[in-house]
């Protein structure tokens, strides 16, 4: 981090946040301490529908937790303070290709210091994983042979046919099983460069 604009107010988990979306970690806790996993890791299981404990519920629930493609802006803005241009701030863009629904703009700013391709790379990136996530949230149960599995975990996922490769944002512990909410990944989406 070549710098980083804060005010008074600025609480370290903010910041934490902020670097987050820009570099691409997520915080998880193990062994009773905070610690941070790079996102792009290669996945760490892979569950099969046959090792989740039947709830009655579906893997996806594509009715209510599926977003619209529609609310993926067309076109992304990431504001930043450009190192080559006296820390002033600048303006980076990322847009979706022609013959998609998506209409509208939306605009991001981050208090890191970035030349103007680490700030193309990162709205190109920020966009792709707003386009994954949109496809819907995933809820599952597994027993307690999966304890192992913690959030910012990668894993792929059965849903009906095919593999899903997702990141576990969520577990909650309960007697004899683990319930876990995850969220579309793509591993490439890491490095990209533009």
């Amino acid at each position: 981090v070549r710098g980083f604009t804060i005010g008074n107010a600025y609480a370290a988990s903010g910041i934490l946040q902020t670097l987050s979306s820009v570099f691409f970690f997520d915080p998880f806790s193990a062994n009773g301490q905070v610690q941070f996993a790079p996102r792009g890791r290669d996945a760490a299981a892979t569950i099969y529908e046959a090792d989740m404990i039947d709830d009655g519920e579906p893997v996806e629930d594509g009715s209510t937790r599926r977003g619209d493609s529609i609310a993926v802006p067309r076109v992304l803005h990431l504001n930043y303070h450009d190192v080559a241009g006296g820390l002033n701030t600048d303006k980076q863009r990322s847009e979706r290709p022609e013959g998609t629904r998506a209409e509208g703009e939306q605009s991001l700013q981050t208090p890191v210091v970035l030349s103007a391709d680490e700030a193309a790379s990162v709205v190109a990136r920020t966009h792709g994983l707003i386009v994954e996530q949109q496809k819907g949230e995933l809820n599952f149960a597994l027993p307690d042979n999966w304890l192992g599995l913690t959030e910012s975990d990668a894993v792929f996922v059965q849903t009906g046919t095919k593999m899903v490769r997702a990141i576990l944002t969520r577990v909650e512990t309960d007697d004899g099983e683990q319930r876990y909410k995850a969220i579309r990944d793509r591993q490439s989406l890491y490095t990209t460069e533009v």
